[in-house]
């Protein structure tokens, strides 16, 4: 199906409402029974992750009437249930909606949380938002067309040349046993290593040229859409370790580098691959 979005900015003052009328307010002043545990102690969900995601699926049902539109919060649970609705509406744009990324710091009056939105048309992610809350600022990408921030040109630059050189993000915490080795032998070769526990600022990080990676091995599609889009636009490279790229269909599973140019990529791909099975073909 053929879709082309006229007016971005309309799904920008989607995002600006919902953090206005739905996680602002409850900014640091959340109340114990407003938040609510998921898969762990540290996997958290709050009024203000509802409350946004049931208000942009509205907005985007009276904009959009006859695409498919799901969040983190509706999905998160059922894998199968995520699976079969993308499998139905392969026809369909399809929107992915991350109401409140970055919970955790929410949650307890951190600085690091955004609203991420992604539309997949045909199988290939066509537009994606970033809306930073606290500093009321989007990136947004368009697939082809190159990313933005509030509207200007948004490229990575100044990007250094050896891994040495280079700062990112990885969250051990989310690796396998064996594969915790790998984020460990990148920190021992890389500049600086965190995680921010907020996949938008991480990737806003490296698409503004403030970081240089991204790896990660927690997959879900409202964490990764929207800012794998924007790194590729503002001219990084987003691609798994089987050299495939991630998309909606096929990147629920694995694990990927971000980073901010090809050379970067191809040095921590070498300093990690060896965990994570078989080295493939070279793309």
């Amino acid at each position: 199906m053929d879709f082309n979005l006229t007016s971005p900015s309309i799904i920008e003052d989607i995002l600006k409402q919902a953090a206005e009328r739905c996680i602002l307010p409850y900014y640091k002043q959340l109340q114990s029974r407003q938040i609510e545990t998921k898969s762990g102690p540290d996997d958290l969900v709050t009024i203000a992750d509802k409350e946004s995601e049931a208000f942009i699926t509205r907005e985007l049902q009276e904009q959009f009437p006859d695409h498919v539109i799901f969040g983190e919060e509706s999905f998160y649970a059922d894998a199968d249930r995520l699976k079969d609705t993308i499998s139905r509406a392969a026809d369909r744009p399809i929107w992915i909606i991350d109401p409140v990324d970055g919970t955790h710091n929410f949650a307890h009056g951190k600085r690091h949380f955004a609203v991420l939105l992604a539309c997949v048309v045909d199988g290939i992610t066509k537009y994606g938002w970033i809306y930073d809350v606290l500093g009321d600022a989007t990136i947004f990408a368009e697939k082809g067309k190159g990313a933005t921030l509030d509207g200007a040109p948004l490229h990575i630059t100044d990007v250094p040349s050896s891994l040495a050189s280079a700062s990112g993000y990885a969250a051990k915490k989310f690796f396998k046993k064996d594969a915790k080795q790998a984020v460990t032998d990148l920190e021992h070769c890389v500049a600086e290593q965190t995680t921010l526990r907020c996949s938008a600022h991480e990737y806003w990080a490296v698409a503004t040229g403030q970081r240089q990676y991204i790896i990660s091995t927690k997959m879900k599609p409202w964490d990764h859409l929207a800012g794998s889009l924007i790194v590729r636009e503002a001219g990084g490279v987003v691609r798994k370790f089987d050299m495939t790229p991630y998309d909606l269909q096929t990147g629920h599973h694995g694990a990927m580098i971000v980073a901010a140019n090809e050379d970067i990529w191809q040095q921590i791909y070498e300093t990690t691959a060896k965990y994570f099975g078989p080295t493939p073909a070279s793309p």
